[in-house]
């Protein structure tokens, strides 16, 4: 088993978000994709740059925003 070792610092090698997640996207407009849970059943959201979940809401598979949209797999 794995364990969620991605995080994010800043420029200068500060932890900002701490290791919370198996994958991470990079921000784009304040908003990252993240995995937050990895197994046959993984589940993905978004967070803005202080690690805050938006949407309320998981997908099976999502992708960055680009001009104010992203791609989904829906649950």
């Amino acid at each position: 088993n794995s364990k969620p070792d991605w995080g994010y610092i800043d420029i200068n090698g500060n932890v900002i978000i701490p290791a919370a997640y198996y994958e991470a996207g990079s921000f784009v407009d304040g908003i990252a994709v993240v995995c937050l849970k990895e197994n046959a059943s993984p589940e993905y959201a978004y967070i803005d740059i202080n690690g805050n979940l938006l949407f309320n809401q998981t997908f099976r598979n999502a992708g960055q925003f680009s001009n104010g949209l992203a791609p989904v797999v829906f649950k």
